[in-house]
């Protein structure tokens, strides 16, 4: 499997994209653009909605120093990450009981003021079927998902970073999102050891059984 450092234009882009579109305030009644951060993040919890924990990134020893700051000093460890360039945006996670997640942008991180700058709530798929099968790709260019969406490549599968047939997927439900069928479970290296916990695959792309 080839490693290559991802590069922060790339991450820009995709936490841009994540908030290209804000949520109507009638969805979240009292968050709106340019709050504090810390104030808007007990707001969402009073709210219900809970920090979601990443530990891929609190285990992270390469974290920078912003997502380290939020982390260590602040325990935000629904950081997800931050854009080294343009606006330095940092994007954090919740999920509610209804397994509705929200991604909520902030802006201004790298002086310490870190402030709303946009939000989106993304909704459980309503077609969901446990199942208990392996899977392995059928070549490299099978994708490796943060979400039942085609083009939500995983951050450590973008770029040159890639699976090879002696990886497996051991996949616990299968969700239908329009006309593809996704699987959703956790990845496995060659020597057995878990990867990435809770992902998505396109069904087609992975030989399962």
């Amino acid at each position: 499997m080839k490693r290559k450092i991802l590069f922060a234009s790339s991450i820009a882009t995709g936490i841009i994209a994540l908030t290209s579109q804000i949520s109507p305030a009638r969805e979240l009644p009292n968050l709106k653009q340019n709050i504090p951060y810390a104030k808007a993040r007990n707001m969402l919890i009073n709210a219900g909605w809970k920090p979601l924990f990443n530990k891929e990134q609190v285990n992270n020893p390469n974290r920078g120093i912003t997502i380290n700051n939020f982390i260590e000093k602040k325990g935000y460890t629904e950081i997800v990450d931050c854009s080294g360039t343009g606006l330095g945006l940092c994007l954090f996670q919740f999920k509610n009981a209804d397994g509705e997640k929200l991604f909520v942008t902030t802006a201004n991180n790298f002086e310490d003021k870190e402030t709303v700058f946009g939000w989106r709530i993304e909704q459980q798929s309503k077609t969901s079927v446990k199942v208990n099968t392996s899977c392995v790709p059928h070549d490299s260019t099978s994708r490796i998902l943060s979400s039942p969406k085609p083009n939500d490549i995983h951050p450590n599968w973008s770029g040159d970073n890639y699976v090879g047939k002696s990886w497996s997927f051991k996949a616990k439900n299968v969700v239908k999102n329009n006309t593809v069928t996704y699987l959703k479970g956790d990845l496995y290296s060659p020597q057995g050891g878990l990867i990435n916990k809770d992902i998505f695959i396109i069904q087609n792309e992975w030989e399962c059984k």
